[in-house]
């Protein structure tokens, strides 16, 4: 829903080629959503082949307004790498989210 509405109401053309990673809340999981989210993704050509998945079940606006660590870019952020940060410290192995193209 939210992507056809934001076709509705923009002026210009969209793309979806910057998304790097995609941060689900627990309620998303409870309601079934993800399934519909990673349909609407597969139908966007220019989103990443590897697309990083998350989930959480902390407030997604306190995830979103924490600066970044030593005022590094938000590229370098676990968000948009977690290969790199994974190998220096983690116990859960960063999964990218499946294609269905």
């Amino acid at each position: 829903m939210a992507t056809d509405r934001l076709y509705q109401a923009v002026q210009q053309g969209v793309s979806w080629g910057h998304i790097k990673g995609i941060v689900f809340t627990e309620r998303a999981f409870n309601r079934g959503l993800v399934r519909e989210v990673i349909d609407v993704l597969d139908r966007y050509n220019e989103i990443r082949h590897t697309v990083w998945t998350f989930a959480t079940k902390e407030p997604i606006e306190q995830l979103f307004e924490t600066t970044p660590f030593l005022d590094y870019s938000p590229y370098f952020s676990l968000l948009a790498n977690p290969k790199d940060i994974d190998e220096q410290s983690s116990f859960i192995q960063p999964k990218p989210l499946p294609s269905h193209k």
